[in-house]
């Protein structure tokens, strides 16, 4: 199937001068009858079927002709829009099928910008859509962009290390159920944790951060111990962690460490107490009780109930 598409890739290159708007139509109707043939035919996300997804997208952005860059993002994407329904649909995936999908993501973001690689730079506008997971497996040295891990349950030993994220990755409305950590990585884009719940240990540790006001952890609560430390912002991030800690709750039962302090400095590290107790969190945070789930609301009006949802 894909050695027919190429035959007609080659052949639109070939004669796209003489009669451009016939030749991509008929390539159009036979990449989207080819896929239509192949998707039917998916009952279960395997590796060989999850090649043929990125290789099915990959042959729309890397050749169309002039003006039609838009439809061939368009095109890409409901490509891997499909591959991510039925990946989530599938009953029958372990809980390390996870790996196949985001391995091939980074396959191609490690090789994007290499000197003639097979992927187009238009893979950047693509995203992916993984939501509503159980995620139990550790994620190691790979490059992770425009990931939606959004309303995912992660669960022993899941976390993350040696790992880039670039684009936007969100885990909104997510949950860890144990430890959960993003350590010894790159951050080249926005992370998105708003109303996502630690219910166990949270580290993120020993960070390169090369993109202003990275992430965002409004309404997040961390319900034990944290630890963000050894983060490291590069001179185009003056702010440092400055708008990452508005409205996030943690626990005032629990100790919380934020180092070194020129990460936390321009968020005027400051004393708040609720319940009697105090700690010296990042301006803008606050603390709540994680058993009664009862909160310091002084900071901004109650509108977590309100089902507030990142741009």
């Amino acid at each position: 199937m894909l050695e027919k598409l190429r035959k007609l890739s080659a052949n639109f290159r070939n004669t796209s001068e003489s009669e451009p708007d016939k030749e991509w139509e008929r390539l159009k109707n036979e990449r989207n009858e080819q896929f239509k043939t192949f998707s039917n035919g998916v009952k279960s996300i395997n590796k060989s079927n999850i090649d043929d997804y990125f290789n099915l997208a990959n042959e729309w952005l890397k050749s169309y002709p002039e003006g039609c860059q838009e439809e061939t993002i368009k095109e890409s994407q409901e490509i891997i829009d499909n591959l991510c329904k039925t990946f989530q649909a599938d009953s029958n995936k372990s809980k390390s099928d996870i790996l196949l999908i985001l391995q091939k993501i980074s396959d191609i973001y490690k090789n994007i910008d290499r000197k003639n690689s097979k992927y187009s730079p238009l893979w950047n506008e693509i995203k992916y859509q993984l939501s509503n997971l159980d995620i139990a497996v550790p994620i190691k040295d790979l490059h992770l962009h425009n990931v939606d891990f959004s309303n995912s349950k992660f669960k022993p030993p899941a976390g993350f290390e040696s790992c880039k994220f670039s684009g936007e990755c969100r885990f909104w409305r997510g949950s860890s159920e144990g430890g959960f950590f993003i350590k010894s990585s790159e951050i080249a884009g926005k992370m998105i944790f708003i109303s996502f719940d630690f219910f166990g240990y949270a580290e993120f540790s020993d960070l390169d951060i090369s993109y202003q006001d990275a992430f965002a952890f409004m309404f997040a609560h961390f319900y034990e111990n944290s630890v963000f430390d050894e983060i490291r912002f590069s001179e185009d991030c003056r702010d440092g962690m400055y708008t990452s800690m508005n409205a996030a709750y943690f626990s005032n039962k629990h100790d919380h460490t934020f180092r070194p302090e020129s990460a936390f400095e321009r968020t005027r590290m400051g004393e708040v107490t609720f319940e009697g107790v105090t700690k010296l969190l990042p301006s803008g945070a606050g603390l709540f009780n994680p058993d009664t789930g009862e909160d310091d609301i002084k900071i901004l009006p109650r509108q977590k109930q309100q089902g507030i949802e990142p741009n």
